[in-house]
């Protein structure tokens, strides 16, 4: 598994100092290659996040920022929301993460449950 962040136009450097990290932990124990690209403008106040990883995955979406989303927290749930889900444990019907199975369902970037 490997990570790959990019951020550009987006700001304060704290800012993708955290975007960074959240975004690699949503994909922590996501087989394959991933890249996770923002693009911010100084002409409008849109940001761009393109998400591609393997199988051919790709998807892309504006991140509003009158609407909260530039936020590191947003963009990490966000992108839970974005990603395929992962796969189930035949044994136990549980979601797989890279630690253990687990009954309830995955957790955000806080770690709490929906």
């Amino acid at each position: 598994m490997s990570v790959l962040v990019e951020l550009h136009y987006t700001g304060a450097a704290t800012i993708r100092t955290e975007v960074q990290a959240i975004v690699e932990h949503v994909l922590s124990g996501r087989p394959g290659e991933w890249r996770v690209s923002i693009v911010g403008s100084r002409a409008k106040e849109d940001w761009e996040m393109k998400v591609e990883g393997p199988n051919v995955f790709e998807r892309s979406y504006t991140l509003v920022g009158s609407a909260g989303e530039h936020q590191p927290v947003a963009i990490g749930n966000l992108l839970l929301r974005l990603l395929p889900s992962l796969p189930r444990c035949r044994a136990e019907r549980h979601v797989s993460c890279p630690h253990h199975c687990r009954r309830s369902p995955e957790p955000n970037v806080h770690g709490m449950h929906p």
